[in-house]
């Protein structure tokens, strides 16, 4: 007997704007004859596929509004003579993170292509080709690509899928109905049968929509691949299999892939971490009356200064975004100081997750970390007295302990700031933002509720950046 083991490998999309560059493979043809072939390609594609009638197919990705970029267009050569491929754009630009890809982010942009060609008839085909890569194309330093290729029509109408392994094997899908199955056997023997496992791997897109436009109308999907039982091996040496089209290792050649992005999480790990909050903070003293003064800052850095913005793409230095990060969330984060007599001390710190979270892992352990060394675009600067100032140092301590967590909306770090400021009964109203995923308090409202609010007497508010060093040490 049997005993199928499925294991989920789940391809995560996330939607939002971005831009890339694509790699170019061109096919050595005079530049007169590649213009020619992209000219009748273009025309072929205006008469007869572009208005062809189109379904909607209830897939994200399929049924998403796209141009054809002709100014990109270029000539390959493939086994069955000049191609001519054209990037696909889509309206809403998708970013694409899959488990088989690890954490390296694509743009749909950049694997997916419309190739025309003519087939063995000297007949116009346009297919649409989308390309997932897996990690052995990613890590490879060949130019052989490897996971999956989806072939569809204009339409949206699937037409191949396959799956290209290393060593340049090749298997195509079949659905469950076209796989061949082998009939039960009763063992007779009264010795007893040894359980043979079978393990069974199937691959899944899951899609996420994340528009910069329409942060609160964010949809997400699935779209399966199948499992590995439903690929099996075909014979790509003389033609394009049951459907037509192009041979398999044809598809494989075809350069609809592009170099990896970078890593995306919306937020990143702080990079100066505090180990130790109590050893951060023991410079402090809590004395009451005039000779000594306290006041605690909150300083926002915008993703967009000067709008409410909860995000924009190429982060900024010091923002809760790592630089190699295409997303900007902001930051906000606190500076804490005293005075008494010609001694100051200050300290810098901020709450970010341990390690990254995505919209579609939004918790991780939190941890504390020095910003002395971050930027920041406005500020709010509040005179309290030492009890107060206690208080807020309380809350902010336990930003390291252990299964306190880092959530992107209901624990990040602007709510972190506005709660510490809380503990200290100190109360700034902010606006609460939204986004695909969630909504909850951010850099963007906040920096814009801190510049329209009215000022009690014990604030005061900067729109300029000023230098923000920890100062002041004790034994």
């Amino acid at each position: 007997m049997k005993h199928l083991l499925s294991i989920m490998l789940l391809t995560g999309i996330l939607v939002i704007p971005f831009q890339a560059c694509k790699k170019e493979q061109s096919f050595h043809r005079s530049g007169n004859s590649n213009l020619q072939l992209i000219t009748s390609a273009k025309a072929y594609f205006h008469d007869s596929v572009e208005n062809s009638m189109r379904h909607p197919f209830g897939s994200y990705r399929i049924d998403a509004a796209k141009t054809i970029d002709w100014k990109a267009a270029q000539v390959v050569g493939l086994s069955q003579g000049p191609c001519v491929m054209v990037p696909v754009h889509y309206i809403k630009t998708l970013l694409i993170k899959s488990t088989s890809g690890a954490e390296n982010l694509f743009s749909l942009d950049d694997i997916t292509y419309l190739i025309i060609y003519k087939g063995k008839a000297n007949a116009y085909h346009a297919e649409i080709i989308t390309a997932l890569p897996d990690t052995t194309s990613l890590k490879s330093s060949s130019q052989q690509f490897t996971g999956f290729v989806l072939v569809e029509d204009w339409s949206g109408q699937r037409l191949r899928q396959l799956k290209l392994n290393a060593g340049g094997s090749i298997q195509e899908f079949r659905p469950p109905s076209t796989t061949n199955s082998r009939s039960s056997r009763i063992s007779t023997s009264e010795r007893p049968v040894q359980s043979e496992a079978m393990i069974q791997i199937c691959y899944e897109i899951v899609g996420y929509n994340y528009s910069k436009g329409d942060p609160g109308g964010g949809y997400s999907w699935t779209e399966s691949l199948g499992c590995t039982s439903m690929y099996i091996a075909g014979d790509f040496t003389g033609g394009g299999g049951s459907t037509g089209g192009l041979p398999g290792y044809d598809y494989a050649s075809i350069p609809a892939y592009s170099h990896p992005l970078p890593k995306i999480a919306l937020v990143t790990g702080g990079p100066n971490i505090i180990a130790n909050i109590q050893d951060y903070f023991k410079c402090f003293t809590n004395v009451g009356g005039s000779d000594h003064t306290y006041t605690v800052t909150v300083c926002v850095d915008q993703p967009v200064p000067g709008t409410r913005e909860p995000w924009r793409l190429q982060s900024s230095p010091g923002s809760s975004s790592a630089a190699s990060n295409p997303v900007d969330v902001g930051h906000t984060f606190m500076i804490f100081s005293e005075t008494y007599g010609g001694t100051t001390i200050t300290r810098n710190v901020g709450f970010y997750p341990r390690s990254g979270v995505y919209p579609w892992s939004q918790s991780a352990q939190g941890q504390l970390n020095d910003n002395e060394g971050t930027s920041y675009n406005i500020s709010l600067t509040i005179s309290i007295t030492n009890a107060q100032f206690f208080n807020m140092l309380n809350y902010v301590s336990q930003g390291n302990n252990q299964g306190y967590l880092y959530d992107m909306s209901t624990n990040n770090c602007t709510t972190f700031a506005i709660n510490a400021l809380q503990a200290g009964f100190v109360n700034i109203s902010s606006r609460i933002g939204s986004w695909t995923s969630g909504s909850g308090y951010d850099p963007g409202d906040l920096g814009e509720d801190i510049r329209n609010m009215p000022l009690s007497s014990n604030m005061s508010r900067n729109t300029v950046e000023n230098p923000h060093p920890n100062v002041g040490n004790c034994n």
